[in-house]
This record gives C-alpha cells, sequence and structure tokens, in this order.
C-alpha cells in the first residue's frame, strides 16, 4: 500500500535498486505536508513489525482530514495534468487545450462532474 500511494502521490516509484529498498530511503521529487511525509514513511518502514497496519491507516491524521472537495478544481490539484516520473499519463493530452472539439470538451467535462460526484458520495459515507 505505501509504494502505491507514493506512486500515485508522486508519479514515480519510491525506491530504485535493492539498498534503497532495504534500507527504505524515499526522495521525494517534491515537497508534500508533514503529515503525508509521516504517513508514507510509516508505510514503508522497512522493518515489517514497524510498518503502518491498515487500522493505523484508517486512523490517520492525513487520511481522516477534512477535505471541502468543492474548494478545489481539477486545475489547481493537478496544474499541468500531468504527473512528475516517467509515466504514461505525462503524455495524455491537457483537456483544457483549446484545440479540443466541442464534443469532446462536454462529454470530458461531464466526466469530471461524475467523478467529482462519486468522490464527493464516498467521501461523505465515511
Amino acid at each position: 500500500m505505501g509504494v502505491t500511494l507514493y506512486t500515485l502521490i508522486f508519479g514515480e516509484n519510491p525506491f530504485y535498486d535493492v539498498e534503497e529498498t532495504m534500507h527504505a530511503v524515499l526522495r521525494p521529487p517534491f515537497e508534500v505536508s508533514p503529515a503525508l511525509t509521516q504517513l508514507i514513511q510509516w508505510m514503508l518502514h522497512p522493518d515489517p513489525l514497524f510498518r503502518a497496519r491498515l487500522r493505523d491507516i484508517k486512523t490517520h491524521k492525513w487520511i481522516t482530514q477534512p477535505v471541502y472537495i468543492e474548494d478545489y478544481s481539477w486545475q489547481e490539484v493537478l496544474p499541468n495534468f500531468e504527473f512528475c516520473g516517467n509515466m504514461a499519463a505525462d503524455n495524455r493530452p491537457n483537456p483544457l487545450d483549446s484545440s479540443a472539439s466541442e464534443d469532446n470538451s462536454a462529454a470530458e467535462n461531464s466526466d469530471d462532474d461524475d467523478v467529482r460526484q462519486e468522490m464527493i458520495r464516498v467521501l461523505s459515507n465515511e
């Protein structure tokens, strides 16, 4: 779970060789909140006895913090619609590109609205 969270946040793998993996050496490409940093480090702790368990993760302050999704736009969350790593997502077209057809823009906006509504539904049920 720690590798997945790290990859989702930073767009790259947390470890590049066996030595980094064994010692859980993290070199994130950019700074995130202290709470998120602590959670990722805990989830990737090299000693499984000290690694965060699911129940720890579920109650961690970064997971349980209030989030008001209506206060954010996709442009604020992903300013360039790109990740920092070398991923296929880096090559996706920008949905805000003016060269996109009106039909595609309307469909993408509808998809964004659907995703936003689903996220609000999921978050409000937690």
